[in-house]
């Protein structure tokens, strides 16, 4: 029998899923064959890689039901050498959910972007790598209330939080967050833009009990 532990991340992996199936960027880099079954494998290994790691996916539920309705998968800003090793799991995957060359140019992407990070983010710091609402739960406000939770937490360590935008419908929820976009980077081959986005820490409010996968 699985654990509940991975039953939440297949779960969590499912939302992830929905949320970004029209995103332009994993649009632009997914097989056009298994697209939906790919993208879910992807979005469990992005959480396995990291949210095994760090402990750090918060998840926000139905107030009815108690379902996982939102998630956002957060990392610091220096990995520990079992997340390294995860990671490069991570990067292999992409070829195997985006084909030989896709992959490749999705795997030198994503280096590109964290390389952008370690420049323009700081030395400490926490990256919002994934965050995503089922579509049916939008505009309920779970997506302010999952990321509420790593935004206290960054603030309460005074340390400022990063993300990339890659649907361009998102980027006025950051900024309503406290989001500034720094920087934009096109994919390969004239593909999507992503916009590179920092938060500067605010006054911190009390501690509260997070809620963790």
């Amino acid at each position: 029998m699985a654990s509940k532990r991975f039953c939440e991340r297949q779960t969590c992996a499912a939302v992830l899923a929905d949320a970004f199936a029209e995103d332009p960027v994993f649009r632009w880099f997914g097989p056009k064959k298994a697209y939906d079954v790919s993208l879910r494998k992807l979005m469990d290994t992005f959480l396995w890689a990291l949210g095994e790691s760090y402990d750090l996916c918060d998840v926000a539920r139905d107030e009815d039901n108690g379902d996982i309705v939102s998630v956002a998968l957060w990392e610091p800003a220096t990995p520990h050498f079992a997340a390294v090793l995860r990671s490069i799991v991570l990067v292999v995957s992409f070829f195997w959910v985006c084909g030989l060359w896709k992959g490749l140019e999705a795997a030198r992407f994503f280096l590109t972007l964290e390389h952008e990070r370690g420049r323009l983010a700081g030395p400490r710091h926490f990256h919002l790598q994934l965050i995503g609402t089922d579509p049916r739960e939008q505009r309920k406000g779970y997506g302010t209330q999952v990321i509420a939770h790593g935004l206290a937490r960054a603030d309460e360590l005074g340390v400022p939080t990063y993300l990339e935008s890659t649907n361009p419908d998102n980027q006025r929820f950051y900024v309503r967050q406290g989001f500034k976009a720094l920087k934009e980077v096109r994919a390969p081959n004239g593909g999507p833009i992503v916009v590179l986005m920092r938060r500067e820490p605010r006054a911190a409010k009390p501690s509260r009990r997070w809620t963790m996968m």
